[in-house]
């Protein structure tokens, strides 16, 4: 992801924006993770 490989403030919360910006783009509510990515994330966590 754009923002994880950023160190300067400034174009971290432009990145933050971008994304959400993009999000609303999409659609005017936050998506809801699926019980899949949940468990992969879950998985790769304990990894």
């Amino acid at each position: 992801m754009e923002m994880n490989a950023i160190e300067d403030c400034e174009q971290q919360v432009a990145a933050v924006q971008r994304f959400f910006d993009a999000l609303a783009a999409r659609t005017d509510r936050m998506p809801v993770a699926s019980a899949r990515a949940r468990l992969e994330e879950s998985v790769e966590s304990d990894a």
